[in-house]
């Protein structure tokens, strides 16, 4: 079953989320999209404890497969704003995300992975739980058919999720491919189990080498364990997948700390030679117009 909820209407829905009953397994297969939503929430520390955040910084590694060393940096981000910055330990450099503009420091993928992409991951990935309740602008229950890597023939249930993070984020007015997840929920512990990530942003699809007829990037992101912090709980470890069920990736969220201040002044890259602006386009490909 689909259900289309405007943004409003899902935060009044959220008020009721904290200390709701838990569902038995069962009822959440059949349980409408934005019930199973809330259950889920519940089961990472609740609304009311995540809207109380002002910042998140957090640490992140993650191994490529088939690479000797994983790259390394930290998130810092501003929950009101979204804005975004990151420290890179490995490879050395900076980018940052003003909520308007994007910019890197010193970094040398700027352009493989390009400072609004890689902005627009893990903050929302680690906050996807809560996140999907309160922005998703859609919700479709898909059933209790999802299976994940390694976990043998469990049964999760599938929340197919329409949802477009700031930095990566279309114009209204583009009527092409956007950014969507589905949502493997555990139907015993009501926690996020997986999110199957579909990418679309023109700039990293054409960096990527990727014909004109694909027209997104999908990777599976499964927790191999959480991370009890601030009352909420969050991915720790985690093994990213292929579409087919291939490793993709490895790698680690670790040192949240929610009480640091997110200093405003790095959004402003300052004039240095290293310095480059993130021309890149959300929508626009080298090799085929914009639909509109």
């Amino acid at each position: 079953m689909t259900r289309t909820i405007p943004a409003i209407v899902m935060l009044a829905v959220c008020g009721a989320c904290d200390g709701v009953p838990r569902p038995a397994a069962a009822d959440l297969c059949t349980m409408d999209a934005d019930t199973v939503v809330a259950a889920m929430v519940e089961a990472h520390g609740g609304m009311q404890a995540w809207r109380s955040l002002t910042s998140i910084y957090v640490e992140r590694e993650h191994l490529f497969a088939g690479a000797d060393q994983p790259i390394r940096f930290n998130i810092h981000g501003e929950y009101p704003s979204h804005r975004i910055y990151q420290s890179w330990q490995s490879p050395s450099g900076t980018l940052a995300w003003d909520g308007e503009r994007a910019w890197s420091s010193g970094w040398p993928l700027a352009e493989q992975l390009m400072p609004r992409y890689v902005a627009g991951i893990g903050f929302y990935l680690v906050n996807m739980p809560w996140l999907g309740q309160q922005d998703a602008g859609k919700l479709e229950h898909r059933g209790c058919e999802g299976s994940l890597p390694g976990q043998g023939e469990r049964a999760y249930v599938v929340i197919a999720a329409d949802y477009e993070p700031d930095p990566v984020r279309k114009p209204e007015w583009f009527d092409g491919p956007r950014d969507s997840y589905e949502l493997y929920i555990d139907p015993e512990t009501h926690r996020l189990s997986a999110v199957m990530q579909h990418w679309t942003y023109a700039g990293r699809l054409d960096s990527a080498g990727m014909p004109a007829s694909v027209d997104a990037i999908s990777q599976l992101v499964v927790p191999d364990d959480f991370v009890e912090a601030n009352g909420l709980v969050w991915p720790g470890t985690y093994t990213a997948y292929t579409p087919e069920h291939d490793v993709a990736a490895k790698g680690r969220f670790f040192d949240y700390d929610f009480s640091r201040h997110f200093d405003e002044t790095l959004l402003f890259p300052g004039s240095s030679d290293s310095v480059r602006p993130d021309t890149t386009s959300s929508y626009f490909r080298s090799n085929q117009s914009a639909r509109q």
